[in-house]
Parts: C-alpha cells; structure tokens; sequence
C-alpha cells in the first residue's frame, strides 16, 4: 500500500469516526481525492444503469448515524456480476424528523433519476467511487440517449489516463471532457462501450 493510500484511509476513518460522534443536526465539508476515469472504473466492483425507485432515511439503533438509503431498479450490468432486479445503496447523512446531517459533496441520487453508478468494494460513507465521479446521469434527448456528469454538464469525450493530473477532485473524473452543448456528446452505448474497454484492459 503506497503512503498516498495509507493517508488517504486514515483521513476516511478520522472523518467517519467524529460523524459517528455527532448528536445535532451537522453540516460538514469534504475534500476528495481525484481520480481518473480509468481509476473509476478499476476500483468499482459494480458498475451498473439503473434508475432510482425509492429512498428511505433511517438510523441505527443507538441514533447516531443517518443514513439515506437508495433503491435502484438495475437495468444493466456494465461491469461486474449481479443477478438481481434491484440494489439498495446507502449514503450518509439526510433528514429524519428534527435531526440531520448533510455532507458537501455527498449527493444522493434523486427519486426518478436514471443514470449509471460506479459502486465501491467498501465503503462507510459514499458507496460510489470517488463520490459524484462514479455517478452519471442518463438523459433522453431528441439526439438521442446521452450521457451527464452528476453535475448536468454533457460528456463529449472520454480520454485515456491512468492517474489523475490533480489532487483534489473537482467533481469529475480526470478524463471526462464535458461540453455546454448536447451536439458533440456521447451517446449512451459509447459510454458504455469506453468503460468495457477500460474494464478489460486494465494496467
């Protein structure tokens, strides 16, 4: 394990340990590590397209920790091996009765949305890679299916990277080129095609 990874698994459980400790409604800022899409894809161990059929906030028994769980109806397996029809997720944070915990940077997937979801082996906090950097919205546009960042910016392009150039994460994976217009954007099997390929030729 490189001491890049070491610090990084070290910040994760400082953070995740004082949300644990929290007992009024919080909000916290987070910085994340960038990653390049090759990365994304590498460290997903499920990548699917799905759309989001239900939400539902609790806590565990003791209170201290809200979570948002999110039900997606899976309707293709981009990489990885899942048999089921569904897949329930869980972020943390979100509102229950007078008490929340909200995260900058943690957005949870929206009733309806229909995107595709780079899931995480492991994780306490965000189940995606890389936090908005896994997650991609699937829009129907009259030039076809297109692909978005979790941010609505269209994705043109995918391009080739290892690692990422920069350290902390502006949103979107390295490697990720977005345009302001839908004409020059991916159509969602290009998309798809590009983390299959990654997915196979993995260095």
């Amino acid at each position: 394990m490189t001491i890049k990874n070491k610090f990084l698994r070290l910040i994760s459980f400082l953070f995740y340990f004082s949300l644990l400790c929290l007992q009024s409604p919080s909000v916290f800022a987070t910085s994340i590590l960038s990653l390049s899409f090759n990365q994304v894809v590498n460290k997903s161990a499920l990548v699917f397209e799905g759309t989001v059929i239900d939400q539902e906030v609790s806590s565990n028994p003791f209170g201290q920790q809200i979570m948002t769980y999110v039900t997606f109806n899976v309707t293709d397996v981009i990489k990885g091996e899942y048999s089921q029809s569904t897949i329930r997720l869980g972020f943390l944070g979100g509102k229950l009765e007078n008490r929340g915990l909200f995260i900058s940077g943690l957005n949870v997937p929206a009733l309806g949305e229909h995107g595709i979801y780079f899931v995480a082996p492991g994780h306490r906090i965000h189940p995606l890679v890389g936090w908005s950097q896994g997650h991609f919205l699937v829009k129907n546009k009259e030039s076809g299916v297109q692909v978005q960042t979790s941010r609505g910016t269209t994705v043109s392009k995918v391009v080739k990277k290892l690692v990422s150039s920069q350290m902390i994460s502006k949103g979107i994976a390295d490697g990720i080129i977005t345009n302001s217009t839908t004409e020059q954007a991916l159509t969602l099997q290009e998309f798809k095609t590009s983390i299959k390929t990654i997915s196979e030729n993995v260095q």
